[in-house]
């Protein structure tokens, strides 16, 4: 049986999704420790520049999901084209 590489952009897709799913982990994770050390401000504000980061990244991540979802929508004959504009 011939077991066939995956694409190109199959491994960019599935790159994607687990860097999403970090980013998810990660802010998940920090919004589970701000409550544990609001009394200790810088620790607290490491945490949230940490969460801010990554909130930055998803947005960017997910930008570029409905990017590709576009892309592929424009080549399905008689589809019905939603445009996405990121939001600030």
């Amino acid at each position: 049986m011939h077991e066939t590489q995956p694409s190109e952009e199959d491994l960019s897709r599935r790159k994607l999704k687990h860097e999403i799913a970090n980013d998810f982990a990660v802010i998940s994770m920090g919004l589970h420790c701000l409550n544990g050390i609001r009394n200790e401000p810088e620790q607290f504000a490491e945490i949230v520049e940490m969460m801010s980061k990554n909130l930055q990244l998803l947005r960017t991540r997910i930008d570029s999901v409905l990017a590709q979802a576009e892309h592929h929508a424009a080549s399905i004959p008689n589809s019905k084209n939603a445009t996405h504009e990121p939001v600030d």
